[in-house]
């Protein structure tokens, strides 16, 4: 199957509906770090302060989220509508980034396309309030841009300028796109001349963030502006090796369901050499991404851009029709029911796995139910959001 503008449209329209509940509920996502990030928000708002909704700090996204709650209040409408509307307006600009490059690529299997635009945690990831999105946006045009606009690579140090500031962890598409310049056979004065453009960009958007951290707050707690890159030693950080690799496992299961997750792991068996050599740069992203999840496995989403870059991998294979049938099944139901092979004793911080087959919510049922719970306390989330980051701050780094 090629894909043509009516797949993109019928995938607009899918992600329009399930949207739609989202919407209505006005919740902002089930992972704490949305309410942290509104906390971040709101002192700016406020107090026009600075401090990051936790180390070592996403300051555009976070700036974005600002502009979108401060357009809220100036028109008189609930915050949350228009933050949600932003997120929203992401995942369709995602998408069509995806979409571009299965247009341009013709031998890649168009199936795939409808695995990422399915997956649960795409769709969770995408609206919810946080930064993987925006960032990925950035990471992969820069990449797009680099392979296929020559007239517009002029831009790309600006573009991974603005993925690094939005998240910190998307300085793995600078290497990557250093790698692509390198075997596009670019003059080395114009890589590194590419370079400085993005360590200027860098500096110019993301310090006046971190300066008003620093005079607001850090420069009462620590001894020099030195001591400040304590914000990029990250917490969470003591999961046994056990622990730590069945988290890493597990949670990766979730993007294509448990059945999906056995055909992505036979797929591999179909990789050749040349699969490898043109697609090399993918290959790249998605282990750097990966071996940063494995330092630290908690959230599904921080995988986003591996997730994207295996699955143009795979799309790049002569694989069974079987084969793509199962994925591709199998993650599109994941969101509605899960066959899952493990259940835990909490659904955060859980201490007792048990294992055997079970039917549980989907993904994306379950995190639509857990993101609704939590918003019946929302008011009391977005104060405790404000108050725990002035607190956290207000001794140093909070780690």
């Amino acid at each position: 199957m090629k894909l043509n503008k009516t797949h993109l449209r019928l995938s607009i329209l899918f992600q329009s509906i399930i949207f739609v509940p989202i919407l209505i509920s006005q919740s902002i996502g089930s992972d704490w770090d949305s309410y942290a990030i509104i906390g971040t928000v709101q002192n700016l708002y406020l107090n026009n302060t600075y401090l990051p909704s936790r180390p070592p700090g996403f300051p555009l996204y976070e700036g974005f989220v600002y502009l979108a709650y401060f357009a809220s209040k100036a028109v008189g409408i609930n915050f949350e509508i228009s933050i949600l509307m932003l997120q929203f307006l992401l995942t369709i600009i995602l998408s069509y980034i995806v979409y571009l490059f299965f247009k341009k690529e013709d031998k890649r299997n168009s199936y795939f396309y409808f695995v990422i635009i399915f997956s649960p945690i795409y769709l969770i990831s995408g609206f919810t309030v946080i930064d993987y999105f925006l960032g990925s946006i950035f990471g992969f045009l820069s990449i797009y841009v680099q392979l296929h606009k020559n007239d517009l690579a002029k831009y790309t140090p600006l573009f991974l300028s603005i993925a690094v500031a939005i998240r910190l962890t998307n300085i793995f598409f600078v290497f990557v796109v250093l790698i692509l310049q390198y075997r596009s056979k670019e003059e080395n004065k114009i890589i590194i001349k590419n370079f400085l453009y993005f360590i200027l960009f860098s500096l110019i958007i993301q310090l006046p963030f971190y300066l008003n951290l620093w005079q607001s707050t850090l420069s009462e707690s620590l001894n020099s502006i030195i001591d400040a890159t304590c914000i990029l030693s990250l917490t969470n950080t003591d999961h046994s090796l056990i622990d730590r690799m069945g988290r890493f496992i597990l949670k990766q299961t979730e993007f294509f369901g448990i059945i999906g997750s056995l055909g992505i792991f036979i797929s591999i068996f179909y990789f050749k050499k040349e699969n490898f050599s043109k697609n090399f740069h993918l290959l790249i992203l998605f282990i750097l991404f990966e071996l940063s999840f494995l330092r630290l496995p908690t959230e599904e989403g921080h995988l986003l851009p591996a997730f994207i870059s295996l699955i143009l991998l795979l799309s790049s294979l002569r694989l069974p029709r079987y084969l793509i049938g199962l994925i591709l099944f199998s993650t599109i139901f994941s969101n509605i029911v899960n066959l899952s092979i493990y259940s835990v004793d909490q659904v955060d911080g859980a201490e007792e796995i048990y294992f055997g087959l079970n039917f549980e919510d989907g993904v994306f049922i379950n995190d639509l139910r857990s993101r609704n719970k939590i918003a019946l306390e929302k008011d009391f989330h977005y104060e405790n959001g404000l108050l725990q980051n002035t607190n956290i701050w207000s001794n140093g780094c909070p780690n």
